[in-house]
């Protein structure tokens, strides 16, 4: 009796090489690298300066001031996919779902970046307001004012002289029909 140690080397083909020929095996992985570049990020194919999550989120802002959400959304994603502590991919990427009416995602990422904007201080106090305000109004799309317009409120809070917030908070009240 004794041990035989079997090594086996790296296949990236998913059947058994016994069971197709190695050119086929090639084209098929090409299509297949082809087929995932045309539905997102192909990793292996980035640029140094596309591994950025600054340059991600500037290239977002770019997509989103044009009107094309789902393209800010998708660089925002990858942004926070390679750094999840960036608390303005998440303030962004709320903004564009919020435009093309995901209002619970929108409700999500405003969550998500509040937390990551502790602790609250002077710097962040303006992206705070504005993910209050975002969620607030989500959440009055989605006819919850209970909880909408305290975010709302909360938001004013941060920024007593912002118009915009003023007005959205009086507008839900009358939609609403809620009296102070």
């Amino acid at each position: 009796m004794g041990t035989i140690n079997v090594t086996f080397s790296e296949r990236k083909f998913p059947t058994p090489a016994r069971e197709s020929s190695h050119v086929e095996e090639q084209e098929w992985l090409q299509k297949q690298k082809e087929a995932r570049q045309k539905i997102g990020f192909d990793e292996a194919d980035l640029r140094p300066e596309e591994r950025d999550p600054q340059w991600l989120k500037d290239k977002g802002d770019e997509f989103f001031k044009v009107g094309n959400y789902l393209a800010a959304i998708s660089a925002y994603s990858y942004g926070i996919k390679i750094s999840e502590k960036m608390a303005s991919l998440y303030v962004n990427r709320s903004a564009a779902h919020y435009a093309l009416g995901n209002y619970c995602r929108c409700i999500d990422d405003c969550s998500k970046a509040l937390e990551l904007m502790e602790p609250k201080c002077e710097s962040n106090r303006e992206s705070r307001a504005r993910c209050h305000a975002r969620r607030g109004a989500a959440l009055c799309k989605l006819s919850a004012p209970q909880h909408g317009i305290p975010e709302l409120e909360a938001a004013l809070e941060l920024t007593p002289n912002n118009e915009s917030i003023k007005r959205d908070v009086l507008a839900a009240k009358q939609y609403f029909d809620i009296k102070d």
